[in-house]
């Protein structure tokens, strides 16, 4: 019986197909323009990375979208490509493949140069279990990437492919012009079949693939529309629409939770639900949607639903959210009351009456009014008893009761017992109505004989006594699942009646919250409630809950909650839809007010039927909710799209480290919420420099004037301002510390000190030395001229010469005498010191040669030519006279062996001293202090060795002098 009811409700959907529907409900659409420079793009393929990002393969390359912009991506290389597929695999490479069959990488913003091509259009890219890229070309056949190299899949026929997607199971289904392949390469084994027509296939071009919920493949073919295929049994079912067909090539599959859309190249989408009602719509959207050719269709994250087509991209809610604006003739401006029926009939009412309508059937449309006399009545309230009759409450014009099949009513008033005839909320619990008025609260048993029944006779009984501590005033009544009966009043909060008495609780928040408006009952149990200006109370028996702004809800304006039998709150307030997860207490809106206009709705306008779908009304139009709460796909990840130094690009976001000076570090972020994207609040802290959370509403922060060290900058996004569970995305990263502060650079300089420290002791202890050394030798030097001075052959031959001369010549001898007094005076001058000029030294040779001369005669002979330039070099005193003096003191010098005596300039700095060698038959004694003296001194002042060379003929030696 149940298999022949879904047939029928399936046969039921697809007539509908063939007639103008009697109500257009459909999601909510919105156009989304790709390049705002180029109209001519147009999207052919969308996936969305592991970070959240929306990539578009378009005619024009790929785009890349945050919520916000489009970037265009891969450079001029890929701006011209017709990309036709798109793919991440798992190590985050985006695979790009091209109408001409060039295979691209894109990876961390950059594209591979290095690309592939193949004979015929990429079709589909896939990652099998083992991290393969398997390519699917339409005329080159599949390709799969081993150790670096594509190798083509020799055991596939010849055919061209359209698709391919991993399983479960590990195999890869391919979709083709031949048929459905199924490719099992594990364990080492390459088994391919082919199924197709001989296996009950009926159409073998195969275009497009998607997995259901239940693993099993839906295919969407070229003319045969869809079909499915059980991966187990290895057998092709057929859906009952498919041989009528009409819509052309099925080019994309999209599963959402209770449909699959169908992207088709003549009809645009076509949804088909595989859950209760099991119908099957079009979108139309005006005539928008009207001949679209589908390209590709992607379910994101939050469940919203993208589309690529031959007229542009666009987005949806999906089944999240659908739009009622029109029954027939019957506008829906306006709706006063709205409830639902065991057999999922809706029953709307405004100013035109009451409209009933089959959500499995939009053909089916009934619709009833109240009598004439009550036909300006207001409509409150709307209730569908167990007995299948229709409760009607009005203000100010009583209670009706409607039997829909024999369109019959029957008004209640005060003379039925009611003392109120403003019938705000209508229940049923313990075979009772329950009625909640502004006059209190009212009940009647539901009377057992179907007769009286059946003309109304029924008697009310009202609950307003100062024993109940009622207020008179009510809102709302709502019956749990225990059976008790809660309403909420005008002042005195919330009230509970257990079959027995009544419980008021009416202090649960020192006296905050207590106009109730809307009551509802929670899958754990607890009872929700929501209040005048003071957000929403969760009562669990035990204590009382307060969720407001501070907790996420967005606005308290709030005109109804619901559950939606899967552990969430429905919040429906004047800025969209919040959702409040029972288990977590997190708060996640789900809708804004631009996509559902939510403002000036009446109060609990709001219904639930038995399967979980919410509906309520605004001022324009009837709205399905179809809200399953997963928590996860409502927290908001954050991207960190770049990062500069004092505004500067160059950063790459994978560069950690920070040169001291680019201590001025900015981030610029997304938080990718698809649905609206200017709702978004974000809070920032960097760990290092502060621990505290900083809200903002801006998408780049900057920190300046940061000091070395390491940091952690740390952001997460939030709907509703309510942060406590929101994904945080790090940055960790480290500003050096200036060089000369560098562990290793202070190391190194403590060595460096160390080491000249120790250069310095050594250098400083060779100089010491050497001064000490030089202290010596100008002692011994001294003493050697000491001893010059009073030599006393030196005297005796100077006072020989005198007297001669003072016999022959006195004038020559006075001069004599001068010459020997400048001698021993320029000698006492100089001696301390430790260097004179060349020029001051020839001053004291002369005097020296004149007296040796006066002694000798033309038997000796200086030379000397030295410029002025070389007169102003320094050298030790007495060094010239003591070589003159050695030369005349070792050799002998007479009228046959005259001494020659030459003292020349070099280009190297130095003076070179001859003297011919005339040896004495009997020299004199000689110590060698002198001469070693003079060697010592000049290697002390100089560094410079003092050239000694003796040959046959001559004495040389070659003196280093010193530049001033």
């Amino acid at each position: 019986m149940l298999n022949r009811t879904l047939y029928l409700l399936v046969i039921l959907a697809f007539s509908t197909l063939l007639h103008k529907n009697a109500f257009c409900q459909t999601p909510y659409f919105k156009d989304i323009q790709i390049d705002k420079e180029d109209n001519t793009v147009s999207p052919s393929i969308l996936i969305q990375d592991y970070e959240g990002l929306i990539w578009v393969g378009t005619n024009h390359g790929v785009y890349k979208f945050d919520g916000f912009n489009f970037e265009k991506v891969g450079g001029p290389q890929l701006y011209n490509k017709h990309v036709t597929s798109l793919y991440q695999s798992k190590d985050n490479k985006i695979w790009i493949g091209t109408n001409d069959g060039i295979l691209y990488s894109f990876y961390n913003d950059n594209l591979d140069s290095n690309k592939i091509k193949f004979q015929g259009a990429i079709k589909s890219i896939v990652e099998n279990n083992l991290g393969e890229l398997w390519i699917a070309t339409y005329s080159d056949g599949i390709y799969i990437l081993k150790n670096g190299f594509f190798k083509k899949i020799k055991e596939l026929q010849d055919a061209a492919f359209y698709s391919l997607i991993k399983h479960p199971n590990g195999n890869i289904y391919a979709a083709s012009d031949i048929g459905l392949f199924e490719i099992n390469f594990s364990n080492n084994t390459n088994q391919v079949t082919l199924y197709n027509s001989n296996q009950g296939l009926d159409d073998n071009i195969v275009i497009s693939i998607a997995l259901h919920h239940d693993n099993n493949l839906w295919l969407g073919l070229q003319e045969k529309g869809v079909c499915t295929f059980d991966t187990k049994e290895k057998r092709f079912n057929k859906l009952k629409y498919a041989d009528n067909w009409s819509s052309g090539a099925v080019l994309a599959l999209c599963l959402l939770e209770n449909e699959f859309w169908i992207g088709t190249d003549k009809n645009g989408i076509v949804d088909y639900e595989f859950n209760e009602p099991y119908r099957i719509r079009y979108f139309e959207r005006g005539n928008s949607h009207k001949n679209l050719k589908i390209r590709s269709i992607l379910n994101d994250t939050e469940n919203n639903i993208w589309i690529a087509s031959d007229k542009g991209l666009f987005y949806s809610n999906g089944e999240k959210i659908e739009s009622i604006n029109e029954i027939k003739d019957f506008n829906l401006d306006s709706i006063t009351a709205i409830t639902t029926s065991l057999d999922y009939k809706i029953w709307v009412a405004n100013k035109n009456g009451i409209l009933k309508f089959s959500y499995d059937n939009e053909n089916k449309v009934e619709q009833f009014r109240l009598p004439a006399q009550y036909a300006k009545s207001r409509i409150a309230s709307l209730f569908e008893d167990p007995n299948g009759y229709i409760w009607i409450g009005t203000f100010n014009d009583g209670l009706f009761r409607l039997d829909p099949d024999t369109k019959k009513m029957i008004r209640f008033s005060v003379k039925n017992g009611l003392t109120n005839n403003s019938i705000i909320s209508i229940k049923s619990a313990k075979n009772k109505i329950w009625l909640a008025t502004l006059g209190g609260i009212f009940s009647c048993n539901i009377p057992e004989d179907p007769i009286e029944e059946l003309y109304g006779k029924y008697h009310f009984e009202s609950y307003v006594s100062p024993e109940n501590n009622v207020n008179i005033f009510l809102y709302t009544a709502f019956v749990d699942r225990s059976g008790n009966i809660w309403f909420g009043t005008d002042g005195n909060g919330i009230s509970m009646y257990d079959g027995k008495s009544f419980k008021n609780y009416i202090d649960y928040d020192n006296g905050k919250g207590r106009i109730v408006y809307s009551i509802t009952q929670g899958s754990s149990g607890a009872i929700w409630f929501s209040t005048l200006n003071n957000g929403i109370y969760k009562y669990d028996g035990k204590s009382f809950k307060n969720y407001g702004l501070k907790e996420g809800i967005r606005d308290l304006n709030i005109t109804g909650i619901s559950s939606n039998n899967k552990n969430g709150i429905v919040v429906i307030h004047s800025k969209g839809i919040d959702v409040i997860d029972e288990k977590t207490n997190e708060i996640f809106p789900v809708s804004s007010q631009e996509i559902i206009n939510t403002q000036n709705c009446d109060l609990n306008i709001i219904c639930k039927d038995d399967r979980g779908i919410i509906w309520f009304a605004n001022q324009q139009q009837l709205i399905r909710l179809n809200i399953t709460l997963d928590p996860l796909s409502q927290k908001i990840p954050v991207k960190i799209n770049k990062i500069y130094t004092f505004m500067k690009p160059g950063v790459n976001l994978l560069d950690s480290i920070f040169e001291y000076n680019q201590n001025q570090i900015s981030f610029d972020y997304i938080g990718l919420y698809f649905e609206d994207p200017d709702a978004i609040t974000y809070s920032y802290r960097l760990l290092g420099n502060s621990n505290h959370w900083i809200k903002t509403r801006d998408r780049i922060v900057t920190f300046a004037g940061l000091y070395p060290g390491k940091y952690t900058f740390q952001i997460k996004a939030s709907k509703n301002d309510n942060f406590s569970s929101s994904k945080i995305t790090s940055y960790n990263f480290e500003i050096k510390n200036p060089i000369w502060k560098r562990q290793w650079f202070i190391f190194l300089c403590f060595i460096l000190l160390a080491t000249g420290l120790t250069l310095y002791l050594k250098e400083r202890e060779k100089s010491i030395r050497r001064i000490e050394g030089l202290k010596k030798e100008k002692i011994e030097y001294q003493f050697e001229t000491l001893k010059s001075q009073v030599n006393p052959h030196f005297l005796f031959n100077s006072f020989n010469t005198l007297i001669s001369i003072i016999e022959e010549d006195k004038e020559k001898a006075v001069n004599y005498v001068e010459h020997l007094s400048d001698y021993f005076r320029n000698m006492i001058q100089y001696r301390d010191k430790d260097t004179i000029t060349v020029s001051e030294e020839l001053d004291m040779v002369k005097s020296y040669y004149y007296l040796q001369k006066k002694r000798f005669g033309n038997s000796l002979n200086l030379n000397y030519t030295i410029s002025k330039e070389k007169l102003k070099y320094l050298l030790p005193p007495l060094t010239l006279q003591l070589l003159i003096e050695n030369a005349i003191k070792h050799n002998a010098v007479s009228k046959e062996s005259t001494l020659e005596i030459n003292i020349e300039e070099t280009d190297h700095n130095t003076l070179i001293i001859t003297n011919n060698l005339n040896i004495k038959i009997r020299p004199e004694p000689s110590t060698g202090i002198g001469l070693n003296n003079i060697v010592n001194r000049i290697k002390i002042l100089t560094n410079q060795d003092v050239k000694i060379k003796k040959t046959s003929n001559q004495f040389i030696v070659e003196l280093p002098i010193i530049k001033a």
